[in-house]
């Protein structure tokens, strides 16, 4: 019985790791951070962890306010970095130009990390 419980463990597991895995290192990369670790700390915590080699940084937001931070790579992935509360912004802009080193040290609320048109972490709900 000891044994079964051991193998049917090891299984899980190798499942699991398995399940995370893509062709692309990239998003292996950053769907191998464990981002409860950076929740309620700034973005800048998170960016400091994440694969080098990105092509863009920039600020979106819904309508005149912003919502997140989007970091891309040259391969169509992408990690947004969710703020909810600004501290050190702000988040209103009629012009929609938010200046990102004020935005680097918002805290974290959620993350969302996509290759192409695919969601594979913190997808949103709607």
């Amino acid at each position: 019985m000891k044994h079964i419980c051991i193998l049917l463990l090891a299984i899980g597991l190798a499942s699991n790791s398995a399940k995370s895995q893509t062709t692309d290192s990239t998003l292996n990369q950053l769907l191998s951070i464990n981002k409860a670790n950076y929740l309620n700390m700034p973005l800048d915590s998170i960016l400091a962890v994440i694969p080098p080699g990105y092509v863009s940084m920039k600020i979106y937001g819904i309508r005149n306010t912003a919502r997140f931070l989007s970091v891309k790579y040259a391969n169509q992935v992408w990690i947004e970095l969710h703020v909810r509360h600004f501290s050190f912004m702000n988040q209103v802009d009629p012009n929609r130009i938010w200046n990102i080193s004020q935005m680097r040290q918002e805290d974290l609320h959620s993350v969302s990390v996509y290759k192409g048109v695919n969601c594979y972490e913190g997808c949103p709900g709607y």
